[in-house]
């Protein structure tokens, strides 16, 4: 962190930190600003009025059902690296969220790994979750990463989602 002197000349550094690593978010649309990439499922939609950053974000409604809803995106990764998938979430009512990563293992079998539960329940304010996974060695590189909520049968839930990065 840079620290500035008040003397002259004024606005000078006078202490600097570290360089920082940089992070590249390999999610496209990661503020969901477009429809593009993402796959909506259940009762999922693009909301522009709860938003964290930008314009939109997105909406997870169960009403009062339970039902279950979800967005994906397929996104090409190596075998045997750590990837984190975070987001930040907010939520009302019953609403529990996870992170996913389906993949085809080396035998070409359809294979599903779910976080542990993230959110669960009321949470009024934006805070960051985040889950890391590896995909075996010898699965095949495309990876569908998604993020699921439901709620509780007879309580209205939602959740919003947004900001939502992958990364090595």
């Amino acid at each position: 962190m840079a620290t500035f002197s008040p003397d002259d000349p004024v606005n000078h550094p006078s202490a600097v930190s570290k360089m920082m690593r940089s992070v590249v978010n390999l999610l496209g649309n990661h503020n969901f600003e477009t429809s593009k990439t993402w796959t909506l499922l259940g009762p999922a939609r693009y909301e522009s009025e709860t938003q964290m950053l930008g314009e939109r974000c997105v909406c997870f409604d169960s009403g009062s059902t339970g039902a279950a809803a979800q967005f994906s995106q397929a996104v090409d990764i190596v075998p045997g690296k750590a990837y984190t998938l975070s987001f930040y979430a907010k939520a009302c009512g019953e609403m529990k969220i996870r992170a996913i990563m389906e993949y085809h293992d080396a035998a070409g079998v359809r294979q599903t790994v779910e976080s542990p539960l993230l959110c669960d329940g009321p949470l009024y304010e934006y805070e960051r979750w985040f889950h890391t996974f590896t995909l075996p060695h010898g699965s095949l590189k495309e990876v569908t990463f998604s993020i699921r909520a439901n709620g509780e049968t007879g309580v209205r839930s939602r959740a919003w989602v947004d900001c939502a990065q992958l990364e090595e």
